[in-house]
This record gives C-alpha cells, sequence and structure tokens, in this order.
C-alpha cells in the first residue's frame, strides 16, 4: 500500500511539473491553445496602442509624456513587410521592412535606407511571421530541441530552444497551465542567473477566435550596459485589414534615399 502511494506521487509530480511531456504534444496543445487553425489563415494584421519607456526619467521640464508613452501603429504584410509608425512629441516616426531593405523615416527629416543591428532585424524577423516560428518551425529552417523544464517565482515552464537558419538561439518558455507562451529571450536561457533581451506576453485576449498577448513588456539592454524595460500595450487588432497599395512602399515615402 506505502508503495503505491509513492508511485501515484511521483506520477502526480511528473504531471503537474511538465516533465513528462513530449515536445510535439506541447506544440500541438500550444497551437491549440492559440487557435492556429485560424491564425494561420491570417495574412495581414494592425496593432494600434503605446509604448510605456520605462528607461526614461518622469515628465518634466526635458521629457515630454510622448517620449515616455508614445502611441503606435503596426502593420504587417505576412513575410513580406513591416511598418512602425510611432507618434511622439515632434510627429511621426516611421521604421519599416519592405523589398528585403530596412528604412527610416525620422520625424523632421528625411527618409533613408539603414542597416539594423542583427537583433534588430531578428526581432523585425519574428513580428513579420504571424503564425509565429513555433508553428511549421522545420520547413522554415529552425531547429528545435526541449529542454529541461524552467522554474520562476510563478511556477514551473516548459522550455524550448531554436535555433534559426542564422545561428541565432531562441528560448520560449511555455505555460503547461494554458499552453501559451510567458516569456521569449532572444539570446540565452533566462534560468542562467544572466540578464538577456527577452520579451514577457501577458493579459491574453481572442480577437477572431486567436488568443493574442494584449500587454508585453520587452527587456532590452542599454548603451551603458544595464537593462530596462519598455512595455507595448495594445489597444486594438485589425485582422486581414486592405491595406492601402502605397503604405510600405519606399518609393513613395522616400525622396531622397540615403544609406545610414
Amino acid at each position: 500500500m506505502k508503495q503505491n502511494i509513492y508511485i501515484f506521487f511521483f506520477l502526480c509530480l511528473s504531471f503537474n511539473n511538465g516533465s513528462s511531456q513530449p515536445l510535439e504534444q506541447i506544440l500541438e496543445e500550444h497551437y491549440k491553445a492559440i487557435g492556429m487553425e485560424y491564425l494561420k489563415e491570417v495574412q495581414t494584421i494592425r496593432y494600434k496602442g503605446h509604448y510605456v519607456n520605462h528607461f526614461l526619467k518622469k515628465p518634466g521640464k526635458d521629457i515630454h509624456e510622448k517620449f515616455l508613452k508614445p502611441d503606435f501603429v503596426l502593420s504587417i504584410d505576412k513575410q513580406r513587410s513591416y511598418l512602425e509608425q510611432v507618434f511622439g512629441k515632434y510627429g511621426e516616426d516611421a521604421y519599416a521592412y519592405t523589398n528585403n531593405k530596412f528604412w527610416r523615416d525620422p520625424s523632421g527629416s528625411e527618409p533613408y535606407e539603414r542597416n539594423p543591428t542583427e537583433k534588430d532585424k531578428l526581432r523585425i524577423q519574428l513580428r513579420t511571421d504571424i503564425e509565429g516560428v513555433l508553428y511549421n518551425w522545420e520547413k522554415k529552417g529552425y531547429t528545435i530541441k526541449k529542454m529541461k523544464d524552467a522554474v520562476f517565482k510563478n511556477g514551473r515552464f516548459y522550455k524550448i530552444r531554436l535555433t534559426s537558419p542564422e545561428k541565432d538561439t531562441l528560448y520560449y518558455y511555455i505555460n503547461p497551465q494554458n499552453n501559451l507562451i510567458y516569456k521569449m529571450s532572444y539570446s540565452g536561457d533566462l534560468t542562467d542567473g544572466n540578464e538577456y533581451r527577452s520579451v514577457t506576453f501577458m493579459k491574453y485576449k481572442k480577437v477572431q477566435n486567436i488568443l493574442f498577448a494584449f500587454k508585453q513588456i520587452q527587456r532590452s539592454q542599454m548603451l551603458d550596459g544595464s537593462f530596462a524595460d519598455r512595455e507595448t500595450v495594445i489597444s486594438e487588432i485589425e485582422i486581414n485589414p486592405k491595406f492601402d497599395k502605397e503604405l510600405f512602399d519606399v518609393n513613395k515615402r522616400v525622396k531622397n534615399l540615403k544609406t545610414n
């Protein structure tokens, strides 16, 4: 009788910490949870909301409220184009990717072609993949491995490591209670005691049968080496909007294209 109790306790423990879940089952449950059957049909998407820049000081004579909480509109044409429009104190500041080129249109200055860091390129690559890199990962050229479960203050999470075709390493942490992504790290395991660029996904809401995180916290490294947060607070998501044909057309916005 005592032996049976020990066996039962061990099975319950294994089930609760998720260690016995195979990778394929974790991914299938994740797809089902977010509504992948609907998400994979999305070709265009538009996000509206505002950012909260925690790395800036409180509003004062030198820092306008719009620097701390600028509005944004993010428009994406799946795997093709990306346009992030940020509306601050001095007007629109735009960042875009289209026709394999990156460019910026700063408010008050001429637009120019730019060469972003590899991390920024990866960030845009992840955003233009609307369905997410965990779906059809093999066809997209990623390699994937289920790691030992991660433990954070609020519980135990599945940990999955992805390696991109460009050899970037991504870590995804999935909540076994709801099968949704809790965190994503760009370059290292968040449980190894070090700081890394990462995103925490919160306040999931359903839009047309698809779950989206309406609050995201980006943790980034500053120029002095320290880390600070910026929140993305989404107020509206449009599924398959019809974009103006000229929205992503660089030639319509760039009069004197310069190379950064």
